[in-house]
C-alpha cells in the first residue's frame, strides 16, 4: 500500500491537470513578404551599427576586451573599419 502511493504521488507529481498554455498553430500566421525576408536577411550598414553604437550607455559593461562603450563612442574614427568587419 506504502509502494503504491508513493508511485502514484510521482506519477502525479508531474503530470499537468490544467490546459492554460494558449495555443499556437503556424498556418494562422502571416508570413514574411519577399522584400521583409531580403531586409532580414542583409548586412548591417556601417550607419546602422554606429547608432547602435552610440545608442548604449559609455560607462557600462565592459566587453572581454576590457574597452567600455565609451572608448568605442570616443575612439569611432579610427576603430569603426574593425568593428564593422567584424559583423
Amino acid at each position: 500500500m506504502i509502494r503504491e502511493e508513493i508511485i502514484d504521488f510521482y506519477q502525479n507529481l508531474y503530470k499537468e491537470n490544467e490546459h492554460w498554455r494558449p495555443q499556437f498553430s503556424p498556418k494562422d500566421q502571416a508570413t514574411l513578404n519577399e522584400e521583409d525576408n531580403v531586409m532580414l536577411q542583409s548586412q548591417f550598414g556601417e550607419q546602422e551599427i554606429k547608432e547602435c553604437v552610440f545608442a548604449c550607455v559609455g560607462d557600462k559593461a565592459p566587453g572581454p576586451d576590457g574597452f567600455t562603450m565609451a572608448f568605442f563612442m570616443q575612439c569611432w574614427e579610427v576603430v569603426k573599419t574593425d568593428v564593422t568587419a567584424t559583423i
